[in-house]
């Protein structure tokens, strides 16, 4: 029993380890502004940042938009979409044509602000860093926030199947190396934290009936 649960959580550590690596690697390869509606997301946790309020009401910052709209055309974000590249190049995300063709010119007032307010407090810390710097900050808190949520996998599969060691890491694993999964759960965004908040109600779920399930069979054998 004691072998197994050194080996169970060596294969946890090493499960951390490769998932951080994963999740290292596509936050280089993935260039700036490239993940899903990246741009708008950045701007709501910054005006935040920016506004030193908890969930006060905000509105857009155009000069904000104006340097994200720069940073993306340094970072060559129409070519690596596809498209022809703005001339001149728009001041504002709701005349930008692809954010207004779909329609992620704003993420104000239209999602849920607890990973914005959380992202925010990063930034608050050192708000003089340029934007890129920034960037690559929310992609990191990103990336711990789906290290976490491929624990809680791990973990959930373990109170499923307590004597097997190698489904629990099975099955973490495929969630962590599903390329939509990472590329998404490295992202400025808000999907990571509702994947982890996800995994924490399957989580505490599963333990419940498991805990339920035993105190049953305990109380049946005596």
């Amino acid at each position: 029993m004691i072998q197994n649960k050194k080996k169970q959580s060596l294969m946890l550590i090493l499960l951390i380890l490769i998932t951080a690596i994963n999740g290292i690697i596509y936050i280089i390869i993935i260039p700036p502004w490239q993940s899903p509606d990246e741009p708008t997301h950045f701007e709501y946790v910054q005006l935040l940042a920016d506004s030193k309020t908890i969930f006060g009401s905000i509105a857009p910052n155009f000069s904000l938009q104006e340097r994200i709209i720069s940073s993306m055309d340094h970072h060559y974000f129409w070519k690596y979409l596809g498209w022809p590249r703005p001339q001149p190049l728009p001041l504002k995300f709701e005349d930008t044509p692809f954010l207004r063709l779909v329609r992620a010119h704003t993420q104000i007032g239209r999602k849920p602000p607890l990973y914005y307010f959380l992202s925010s407090l990063l930034l608050r810390i050192s708000p003089q860093n340029s934007i890129i710097y920034k960037l690559y900050l929310l992609r990191s808190f990103s990336l711990l926030l789906t290290v976490v949520t491929v624990i809680l996998i791990y973990l959930s599969a373990r109170l499923i199947f307590p004597k097997d060691i190698y489904f629990p890491l099975a099955s973490a694993a495929f969630a962590a190396f599903l390329p939509e999964f990472i590329l998404i759960g490295t992202s400025v965004s808000l999907d990571p934290l509702a994947n982890l908040m996800s995994a924490l109600f399957m989580y505490l779920m599963i333990k419940r009936n498991y805990s339920g399930t035993l105190s049953a069979e305990l109380l049946d054998g005596g």
